[in-house]
């Protein structure tokens, strides 16, 4: 659950203080989706990380 719901908090948090997560030109192409497997990555080790120190979601 945690992995659903960790980048809308990201997004979040970044836009409340006014952050870009990646620069204009990586938002299309073979950057943009480069950019996205790396985000997905970045999410995933950092769900890992989450549940290491005991931070779960569960229904």
């Amino acid at each position: 659950m945690l992995t659903y719901i960790l980048p809308a908090i990201v997004y979040g948090i970044t836009g409340l203080l006014g952050l870009s997560l990646w620069p204009h030109e990586w938002r299309t192409g073979l950057p943009g989706a480069g950019y996205c497997v790396l985000f997905a990555l970045a999410m995933m080790g950092l769900v890992k990380l989450l549940n290491r120190i005991g931070i779960r979601l569960q229904l």
